[in-house]
Protein backbone atom coordinates (compact mmCIF):
# COMPACT_ATOMS: atom_id res chain seq x y z
CA UNK A 1 0.00 0.00 0.00
CA UNK A 2 0.98 3.38 -0.75
CA UNK A 3 1.30 5.25 2.41
CA UNK A 4 0.41 8.36 1.51
CA UNK A 5 -2.93 6.56 -0.07
CA UNK A 6 -3.45 4.70 2.76
CA UNK A 7 -2.77 7.85 5.01
CA UNK A 8 -5.63 10.20 2.03
CA UNK A 9 -8.04 7.17 3.12
CA UNK A 10 -7.95 7.48 7.03
CA UNK A 11 -7.91 11.39 6.95
CA UNK A 12 -10.84 11.89 4.96
CA UNK A 13 -12.63 9.12 6.93
CA UNK A 14 -12.48 11.81 9.54
CA UNK A 15 -12.74 14.91 7.80
CA UNK A 16 -9.22 16.12 8.64
CA UNK A 17 -5.49 16.56 7.84
CA UNK A 18 -4.78 15.36 11.29
CA UNK A 19 -5.84 12.20 12.59
CA UNK A 20 -6.44 11.38 16.95
CA UNK A 21 -6.57 7.96 18.30
CA UNK A 22 -10.19 7.49 18.29
CA UNK A 23 -10.20 8.11 14.63
CA UNK A 24 -7.96 5.69 14.24
CA UNK A 25 -9.65 3.19 15.69
CA UNK A 26 -12.96 4.03 14.13
CA UNK A 27 -11.57 3.76 11.34
CA UNK A 28 -9.88 0.36 11.50
CA UNK A 29 -12.86 -1.15 12.85
CA UNK A 30 -14.90 0.46 9.81
CA UNK A 31 -12.66 -1.37 7.61
CA UNK A 32 -13.02 -4.80 9.25
CA UNK A 33 -16.88 -3.93 9.32
CA UNK A 34 -16.45 -3.36 5.59
CA UNK A 35 -18.52 -0.48 6.13
CA UNK A 36 -15.55 2.61 5.33
CA UNK A 37 -14.01 3.22 1.54
CA UNK A 38 -11.52 0.95 1.11
CA UNK A 39 -7.41 2.03 0.91
CA UNK A 40 -6.60 2.30 -2.50
CA UNK A 41 -4.28 -0.99 -4.19
CA UNK A 42 -0.84 0.87 -5.10
CA UNK A 43 -0.98 2.48 -8.46
CA UNK A 44 0.60 -0.27 -11.12
CA UNK A 45 -0.56 -3.39 -8.78
CA UNK A 46 -3.28 -5.92 -8.92
CA UNK A 47 -6.90 -4.94 -8.44
CA UNK A 48 -6.96 -8.09 -6.19
CA UNK A 49 -4.32 -7.24 -4.04
CA UNK A 50 -6.52 -4.28 -2.47
CA UNK A 51 -8.48 -7.50 -1.45
CA UNK A 52 -6.53 -9.36 -0.13
CA UNK A 53 -4.71 -6.06 1.82
CA UNK A 54 -8.04 -5.27 2.63
CA UNK A 55 -8.78 -8.82 3.98
CA UNK A 56 -5.49 -8.78 5.50
CA UNK A 57 -6.25 -5.71 8.15
CA UNK A 58 -9.68 -7.03 9.03
CA UNK A 59 -8.11 -10.39 10.05
CA UNK A 60 -5.59 -8.37 12.00
CA UNK A 61 -8.09 -5.67 13.46
CA UNK A 62 -9.79 -8.95 14.80
CA UNK A 63 -7.18 -10.50 16.45
CA UNK A 64 -6.14 -7.47 18.04
CA UNK A 65 -7.27 -5.43 21.45
CA UNK A 66 -7.93 -1.83 21.46
CA UNK A 67 -5.11 -1.29 23.21
CA UNK A 68 -2.77 -2.83 20.70
CA UNK A 69 -3.70 -1.16 18.35
CA UNK A 70 -3.85 2.08 20.49
CA UNK A 71 -0.07 1.06 21.03
CA UNK A 72 0.22 0.80 16.77
CA UNK A 73 -1.41 4.70 16.48
CA UNK A 74 1.62 5.31 19.66
CA UNK A 75 4.43 3.77 17.31
CA UNK A 76 3.27 5.76 14.36
CA UNK A 77 3.49 8.58 16.17
CA UNK A 78 7.05 9.38 17.17
CA UNK A 79 5.76 13.11 18.41
CA UNK A 80 4.33 11.92 20.91
CA UNK A 81 1.35 14.34 20.20
CA UNK A 82 -2.28 14.09 20.38
CA UNK A 83 -2.52 13.70 16.41
CA UNK A 84 -1.26 11.96 13.52
CA UNK A 85 -0.28 13.60 10.74
CA UNK A 86 1.31 12.52 6.96
CA UNK A 87 4.62 13.37 8.28
CA UNK A 88 4.90 11.02 11.10
CA UNK A 89 3.04 8.10 8.91
CA UNK A 90 5.88 8.38 6.04
CA UNK A 91 7.93 7.22 9.31
CA UNK A 92 7.16 3.92 8.41
CA UNK A 93 9.29 4.27 5.34
CA UNK A 94 12.39 5.20 7.57
CA UNK A 95 11.54 2.21 9.36
CA UNK A 96 11.59 -0.11 6.91
CA UNK A 97 14.82 1.32 5.70
CA UNK A 98 16.71 1.03 8.79
CA UNK A 99 15.76 -3.01 9.97
CA UNK A 100 16.69 -3.20 6.13
CA UNK A 101 20.54 -1.45 7.55
CA UNK A 102 20.42 -3.71 10.18
CA UNK A 103 19.74 -6.99 8.55
CA UNK A 104 22.85 -6.27 6.28
CA UNK A 105 25.01 -5.43 9.04
CA UNK A 106 23.90 -9.01 10.51
CA UNK A 107 24.57 -10.43 7.23
CA UNK A 108 27.80 -8.90 7.16
CA UNK A 109 29.20 -9.61 10.62
CA UNK A 110 28.39 -13.48 10.42
CA UNK A 111 30.75 -13.14 7.16
CA UNK A 112 33.05 -11.48 8.91
CA UNK A 113 32.75 -13.86 11.96
CA UNK A 114 33.03 -16.97 8.98
CA UNK A 115 35.43 -16.00 6.20
CA UNK A 116 37.29 -13.43 8.63
CA UNK A 117 37.66 -9.70 7.30
CA UNK A 118 40.38 -10.16 4.54
CA UNK A 119 40.12 -7.88 1.67
CA UNK A 120 38.68 -11.08 -1.01
CA UNK A 121 36.47 -12.38 1.62
CA UNK A 122 33.68 -11.40 -0.62
CA UNK A 123 35.10 -13.01 -3.01
CA UNK A 124 34.87 -16.02 -0.95
CA UNK A 125 31.56 -15.66 -0.60
CA UNK A 126 30.35 -15.33 -4.16
CA UNK A 127 32.16 -18.22 -5.35
CA UNK A 128 30.67 -20.04 -2.43
CA UNK A 129 27.45 -19.30 -3.48
CA UNK A 130 27.89 -19.95 -7.15
CA UNK A 131 25.40 -22.33 -8.45
CA UNK A 132 27.12 -25.62 -9.80
CA UNK A 133 26.49 -26.38 -13.29
CA UNK A 134 25.33 -29.49 -14.02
Amino acid sequence: ICLAAAYEALSASVGARQVRAADFERFLVAQQRGSAPAVPAPAGGRASSGVVQAQALSDWVSKTSADDRAAVFASLNPSGSDVLELADFQSLNLHTAILAVRRLQHFQNWLFDQFGRAGDVFKQVFKALEPVDG
